[in-house]
C-alpha cells in the first residue's frame, strides 16, 4: 500500500524590496497621466451617467492592470504591499484625472495631446488645484434634465467616483491569481497548461486522497472533459528546473457552452516531483503559449 504524502503548496517569501515598490508606483504613475488626459476627455465630452460610470470603472481597472504589470517586472513577492502601492497609484490617478479635466475645461483649444507646460503647472500646484476644484463645486459643471449639480450632491458624486476608482484598482489586482516565483532562478514561473480537457473532478476530497497516494495515477485515471464540464492541469517550471509545481482546477462553461467560465481551484501550485511532470509532459503535451495568454491568465 502507497503512503499517502503531505502536498506541498507554494507560499510567495514576502519579499518586496523598497525600491522595487517605489518602481512601480513610479512607472504606474507616469503612465496614468496620458491616461487620465484621455479618461477626463470622454468624461467631459460624453456626459451621458451610464457610460461616465462604466469608464470610471475601467479608469481604475487600468490602474490594477498597469501595477500588476510593473509588480512582476520589479519582482514583487509579497501580494499585502502590492495592493498598498496598487492603492495609493488609484488616488494619484484620481489626482491626475482632476488635473486633465481642469486643464480641459480652462484650455481654450482642445486637442488629442495636452500642453506639456500648462498642464503640470496645474499638476504641481494642488493649492491652486483644491481652489478650483471649490470654485467648480459652487457653480456645477454639467447637468442632467436642466438640474445643475452643484455643492454637497457635487461632492458626493466626486467622492463616489474616487471609491469606484479606488475598488476597481483593488478588485481588479487582487482577484489576479499570483504566480509562483522561483527564490533559486530569482525568476518567475513559467506557467503551462496541458493541451487535453480532462474529466470535471465531483468528489474533490476522494481525488486529492488518491492524488497524494500518486499524483501520476491519479491524473491518468480522469477521462477527457465534454467541453462543458472539464478540469484544466497546469505546470510551472523554473529555469533551472530543480523544483516544479502543478495546479488543478474544474472549469465549467455555463449557459451552454457560450456563458462566462465558472472556475473552481481543486489543488493550488504545489510541488511535485519533476519525473513526474516530465512523464505527464511527454503523454498530454502542453499548448503554446500567445499573447493573449498574460491576459487570459491573469484570473485563471
Amino acid at each position: 500500500m502507497t503512503q499517502e504524502t503531505t502536498l506541498r503548496f507554494y507560499t510567495e517569501s514576502g519579499t518586496a524590496n523598497p525600491l522595487s515598490l517605489f518602481l512601480t508606483f513610479l512607472c504606474t504613475s507616469i503612465l496614468m497621466i496620458p491616461i487620465s488626459y484621455f479618461y477626463s476627455l470622454f468624461i467631459a465630452y460624453f456626459p451621458l451617467i451610464y457610460f461616465n460610470v462604466i469608464m470610471v470603472i475601467i479608469y481604475g481597472y487600468i490602474v490594477a492592470l498597469l501595477s500588476f504589470f510593473f509588480s512582476r517586472i520589479f519582482k514583487i513577492r509579497n501580494t499585502k504591499k502590492a495592493i498598498i502601492i496598487t492603492l495609493i497609484s488609484a488616488l494619484f490617478a484620481f489626482y491626475c484625472q482632476w488635473v486633465s479635466f481642469l486643464y480641459i475645461i480652462s484650455s481654450e483649444n482642445v486637442t488629442l495631446f495636452f500642453e506639456p507646460n500648462l498642464y503640470f503647472n496645474l499638476f504641481v500646484i494642488p493649492f491652486s488645484l483644491f481652489e478650483e476644484i471649490l470654485y467648480l463645486n459652487t457653480f456645477g459643471t454639467w447637468e442632467i434634465f436642466s438640474t445643475v449639480f452643484k455643492g454637497n450632491i457635487l461632492w458626493l458624486i466626486w467622492i463616489a467616483e474616487m471609491l469606484i476608482i479606488i475598488v476597481a484598482s483593488y478588485l481588479g489586482f487582487s482577484k489576479t491569481k499570483k504566480r509562483p516565483f522561483s527564490e533559486v532562478d530569482h525568476k518567475w514561473y513559467q506557467k503551462e497548461v496541458f493541451n487535453f480537457d480532462f474529466e470535471a473532478i465531483k468528489l474533490r476530497k476522494n481525488f486529492i486522497k488518491t492524488y497524494q497516494n500518486n499524483p501520476l495515477d491519479a491524473i491518468n485515471s480522469l477521462e477527457p472533459g465534454n467541453g462543458i464540464r472539464y478540469s484544466n492541469i497546469y505546470v510551472y517550471t523554473s529555469e533551472s528546473k530543480r523544483k516544479m509545481l502543478l495546479s488543478i482546477e474544474n472549469i465549467m462553461v455555463t449557459e451552454r457552452g457560450k456563458g462566462k467560465k465558472d472556475i473552481e481551484e481543486i489543488l493550488a501550485p504545489h510541488y511535485v516531483d519533476n519525473n513526474t511532470i516530465l512523464q505527464l509532459k511527454n503523454k498530454f503535451k502542453v499548448k503554446k503559449s500567445s499573447l493573449f495568454d498574460f491576459f487570459t491568465n491573469l484570473y485563471s
